[in-house]
């Protein structure tokens, strides 16, 4: 396949006598080429100051410096040096010649010149040369996507490690507490069996949520994450995760309450925004202390609403706020009762907000609390 001239071909040819290069020149426009004249060497260079031809013919023969210095000063100028040089010149000697190739030319043309023979070897290098950009732009182009590749699979190791060890750790106390029930279940006093049972639930929500948002981040990346675009009540999606969180919520004497009113529609997929949701919920009541607040808010911005999670809990430290929504460097920190997290649905939240065509970004303070902010489309693309 023929590479595809993207724009009108320019020649600089540098003779001192043009007057026998008119009837070439007139040729070689005609065939859809644009020529430029320079009559000594000196003057070529001050043109390709000023401007890069894609193609030069150069004499050998001329006062001052000749053609072939005047080829070896622009093959030393790091902009010029893939600049194709064909020389025209009567010497036919074979030491002139690779006196020719030496300087840097990649072609010779004996005077008296041929005009067809001309336009053929013109548009043979500048074929040439389109075929070595295309390769230039091609294997930068792999490259680009081979240390992206490798960034990526670096970034999923660490994190599938990391997945590893938070799943181990909840099940290893399973197994420990309900050994100990199973064994010792008749020796043991109602307190210490409900005990076990407490841990034994609470570890079996952790690993299942995990496993849960692990197996969502699992479909996004390959794909087959199906997801429908449509109108929805945000206010009613969000009133339904409150919902779910006012037992954990009640427990820690903490409020969570939603300024969002029914029948605020938003563009977006309605399982995904309540994941997101949930999440940032979930993280807000984990790190917020006894007698807390938990607020969710929208603010209407042109042709997007943006959403508003905020706590009065811990905060994040400003060296700490970077890590969030990354795989390579997931942040975990206990929560204001001591529970754990693995970071995992952070980076849910960002790549579903990212589906969703919106932004996730976070505003915290150590000790006064966090506002996780997104935004969703109101209307259709």
């Amino acid at each position: 396949m023929n590479p595809t001239l993207s724009k009108k071909r320019t020649v600089l040819a540098v003779d001192d006598k043009l007057e026998n290069l008119k009837l070439l020149i007139k040729y070689l426009e005609d065939s859809g080429l644009e020529l430029m004249v320079a009559q000594s060497g000196e003057e070529a260079l001050r043109h390709l100051e000023r401007f890069t031809p894609d193609i030069i013919l150069l004499d050998v023969l001329m006062p001052g410096i000749d053609g072939f210095e005047t080829c070896r000063r622009l093959k030393n100028n790091q902009a010029m040096q893939e600049i194709p040089v064909i020389f025209m010149t009567a010497l036919t000697e074979t030491v002139d010649k690779v006196k020719g190739f030496e300087a840097g030319a990649v072609d010779y043309l004996t005077k008296p010149l041929h005009n067809e023979e001309v336009l053929a070897r013109v548009n043979a290098h500048l074929t040439i040369r389109e075929y070595q950009q295309q390769l230039v732009e091609q294997n930068a182009l792999l490259q680009m996507k081979n240390t992206q590749l490798l960034e990526a699979n670096a970034k999923k190791d660490k994190f599938f490690s990391i997945i590893a060890h938070d799943l181990k750790n909840p099940f290893s106390i399973l197994m420990g507490y309900s050994a100990t029930l199973l064994e010792h279940f008749e020796h043991l006093e109602p307190e210490k069996i409900k005990e076990g049972i407490t841990t034994i639930n609470r570890n079996a929500k952790r690993a299942y949520d995990l496993l849960v948002n692990l197996l969502m981040w699992a479909l996004s990346h390959s794909g087959r994450m199906e997801y429908k675009l449509e109108e929805i009540d945000l206010g009613q999606i969000t009133s339904e995760n409150i919902e779910l969180l006012q037992d954990r919520a009640k427990e820690k004497g903490i409020t969570i309450s939603s300024r969002i009113e029914k029948n605020l529609m938003v563009y977006s997929d309605k399982n995904m925004v309540s994941t997101v949701l949930r999440n940032l919920l979930t993280n807000a009541v984990k790190f917020t202390s006894k007698g807390g607040v938990v607020k969710v808010s929208s603010e209407a911005e042109k042709d997007k609403l943006k959403i508003t999670v905020s706590d009065t809990g811990m905060g994040i430290s400003e060296e700490n706020i970077y890590r969030l929504f990354r795989l390579d460097t997931i942040y975990r920190t206990l929560g204001s009762d001591n529970e754990k997290g693995t970071g995992m649905g952070l980076i849910l939240c960002k790549e579903f907000i990212n589906i969703l065509k919106g932004e996730i970004w976070v505003e915290s303070e150590l000790n006064k609390g966090s506002r996780f902010i997104f935004t969703l489309p109101v209307h259709a693309a």
